[in-house]
């Protein structure tokens, strides 16, 4: 069970007069389940925004199996059981559809 899933480094986000998250590191391990505690105005909910792909980072990075993920919202767009949040991102087209 040492096979991270997910790995979350240097993460930091700011908001006009406020430094939401300073540094932030942490992983995921397969098959683990994972608490985020914290009082209020600590950052749980932007830290959250981040990895889901609604708030972009101002530093750090977001590793999904070790590999970057720059597209972390449509990784969870497709990885969702609901067909409606699917329709939202479309993957490309391998060939440009023929004009009709």
């Amino acid at each position: 069970m040492d096979e991270i899933k997910m790995r979350v480094s240097g993460v930091e986000k700011s908001f006009p007069g406020v430094k939401a998250l300073s540094g932030i590191d942490f992983a995921v391990r397969k098959g683990t389940v994972h608490a985020l505690c914290g009082e209020n105005g600590a950052g749980k909910s932007t830290l959250m925004k981040i990895i889901m792909g609604l708030y972009q980072a101002d530093k750090g990075q977001i590793y999904l199996d070790e590999k970057p993920c720059s597209a972390w919202r449509e990784f969870w767009l497709w990885q969702s059981p609901v067909p409606s949040h699917r329709r939202r991102c479309r993957r490309p087209s391998p060939q440009p559809r023929a004009a009709r």
